[in-house]
């Protein structure tokens, strides 16, 4: 990660470099039924509506939290530029979403069944953009068997050269569901795997 500053080259020529900026969740790419809050970092959402985080990446590596708060009927995972903001992640063939009570869905079916999560929960995210592959965790035990690290026990792989962004959304009416993402601009609850860091741009 550059560090900002200014680097000096031949002929005296000085050019700065721009501090990088980690993701928020994205005022520009949500649902109407999604409120954003604390800086952009907690959404709470309703209506089966979805959240996309500001940076989506297709190479490289990449790890994030959220914390789930207030509601009941939570939904995180992963999801592509073209994945909707209308209904709950994984309900297209574009979103890969993990629901409250552990089942994982892409293209509205049910793929695995992974841990349940609750309020205080604290999900944990790694995109491998390099292996096409997308790893999920529940308060720093990665599920099947995961190791981001070795590529071991993905969830999920994904088509070479796709743009993944994190998402967040309502997964079932009439309950508004809040979660809070820590997509690296403070220190992480959990280690990150080696070779990751932080969702920035």
């Amino acid at each position: 990660m550059p560090v900002p500053g200014k680097i000096k080259v031949a002929h005296s020529a000085t050019f700065t470099i721009a501090p990088s900026v980690t993701a928020t969740w994205d005022p520009n790419n949500k649902g109407a039924n999604v409120t954003l809050s604390g800086g952009n970092l907690t959404a709470a959402a309703s209506n089966f509506n979805a959240v996309k985080s500001t940076i989506g990446r297709d190479s490289g590596k990449y790890y994030w939290e959220i914390r789930i708060q207030t509601g009941s009927e939570w939904m995180a995972g992963f999801g592509t530029p073209s994945a909707t903001l209308t209904n709950w992640i994984g309900s297209d063939a574009f979103g890969i979403g993990w629901y409250r009570t552990g089942g994982f869905w892409v293209n509205n079916t049910l793929q695995a069944t992974y841990s349940a999560f609750t309020t205080g929960d604290i999900l944990n995210f790694a995109l491998d953009g390099d292996n096409d592959k997308v790893f999920i965790g529940k308060n720093g035990t990665w599920q099947n068997g995961g190791n981001p690290a070795t590529g071991v026990g993905a969830v999920w792989t994904l088509s070479p050269a796709t743009v993944i962004f994190a998402m967040f959304s309502n997964g079932q009416v009439p309950v508004t569901d809040a979660g809070t993402a820590n997509f690296g601009a403070t220190p992480f609850a959990f280690a990150v795997p080696s070779g990751f860091g932080a969702l920035y741009g």
